[in-house]
């Protein structure tokens, strides 16, 4: 048997380097440099494994391969002992193209996650309520997924949860609302008033957001747009995701204007969903002027990317201004929303206490009857 050749000790301390110090193999990351079992003594655990093995009769071995590529670090994975052992007792699972993509693609994440700035740090923040009878929550391995994607870097390796454990109620109850919205604002204050209040700091914030639409509006008017939070979107086609997609051309929105002026001002958000003027007018009444903001195809899936949440904010300013001048200051706007997650955490975040007029936001009734109610108000003074 030929004698095994060492690896040049450079191409040892690149191949480290490139893999992060991790295994290689997809899914498992382990952390080389130190044993789980000795978490105070630092030593190497790792594996320096061929793709194509270095003898002829080895693992994926090539009577000229294998002696071509013995010492070539492209050849090379850093693996736990454990993974080591899987690719070679499993060959004709692991091939070579299989292992080659593994590497390639680890390494290719370790460089996407070391080029990311310092100043590119931020605190993910997550949210989550039951929607109907569907118990909610946030996956935290897919959120941070997508805070690298977004080339930002995680401060904590735990997000600060706004969320209120245990509450078995939902949405078609009206206890539901009162204390999910109470909830909201004192978990709100506790974590993230003051760091939010802290200038000085200039942090960056990541939200993922989970719950019915008026307490994701609620939550964007905590924060406020003075506050540099980055909205994500829960995408469900062509795969479950929170990263941003970019796969589709720009959204356009638009804006029908009510012809005549009433006393009643609503402003209708059909985006992930057409909502009629009928069932407006049978909540409100007919005297009513209707505002809309709509897309051609409302859909769950329509906000793909970050352009398309800024296309939205500005044209949700802008109508909020129109609606201003033309029905007066005087006044309180009546929302009905069906829009996707980010587009209401956005919709509170742009609405300006002192400038726009407040806003009484209705839901649909989860129950036998589908009509709109009134669940919660936004800058409304009480008497």
């Amino acid at each position: 048997m030929p004698d095994r050749k060492k690896i040049p000790v450079p191409k040892n301390i690149l191949l480290w380097v490139k893999a992060g110090g991790r295994c290689e193999f997809s899914g498992c990351n382990k952390i080389l440099y130190h044993d789980d079992f000795l978490p105070f003594k630092e030593h190497k655990i790792a594996d320096k494994a061929h793709i194509v093995a270095n003898s002829p009769k080895g693992a994926r071995g090539d009577p000229v391969y294998s002696s071509v590529l013995a010492t070539d670090i492209n050849n090379f994975m850093l693996l736990c002992k454990d993974c080591h052992d899987r690719i070679d007792t499993n060959e004709n699972l692991f091939s070579v193209e299989c292992l080659k993509q593994m590497k390639r693609l680890h390494e290719e994440r370790i460089e996407r996650v070391t080029g990311i700035s310092v100043n590119n740090k931020t605190t993910v923040i997550t949210y989550w309520a039951n929607i109907s009878k569907q118990k909610n929550s946030i996956d935290i391995n897919n959120i941070m997924n997508a805070v690298i994607a977004d080339e930002k870097y995680p401060i904590d390796s735990d997000p600060v949860d706004l969320s209120l454990p245990g509450h078995e109620s939902y949405d078609n109850e009206e206890l539901f609302w009162v204390i999910e919205e109470r909830n909201l604002e004192k978990r709100f204050d506790a974590k993230l008033k003051d760091m939010i209040a802290d200038k000085s700091k200039n942090m960056l914030y990541s939200l993922f957001a989970l719950a019915p639409i008026p307490l994701l509006i609620k939550l964007g008017s905590l924060f406020t747009d003075k506050t540099n939070v980055h909205v994500f979107q829960r995408h469900r086609e062509p795969k479950d995701t929170w990263e941003w997609l970019n796969d589709s051309d720009e959204l356009i929105f638009l804006i029908d204007e009510p012809k005549d002026i009433s006393t009643n001002v609503v402003l209708v958000l059909s985006i992930s969903d057409t909502i009629s003027l009928e069932d407006v007018i049978k909540v409100i009444g007919d005297d009513v002027s209707i505002w809309t903001i709509k897309i051609v195809n409302p859909n769950n899936d329509c906000i793909r990317s970050k352009k398309d949440l800024h296309s939205f904010r500005e044209i949700f300013r802008t109508t909020l201004r129109r609606i201003k001048t033309t029905h007066g200051t005087d006044k309180l706007i009546n929302i009905f929303p069906a829009i996707p997650l980010s587009v209401a955490v956005e919709m509170g975040r742009v609405w300006m206490p002192k400038a726009d007029l407040p806003m009484v936001i209705y839901d649909r009734n989860r129950g036998k009857d589908l009509s709109f109610k009134k669940i919660l108000e936004i800058g409304v003074e009480n008497e």
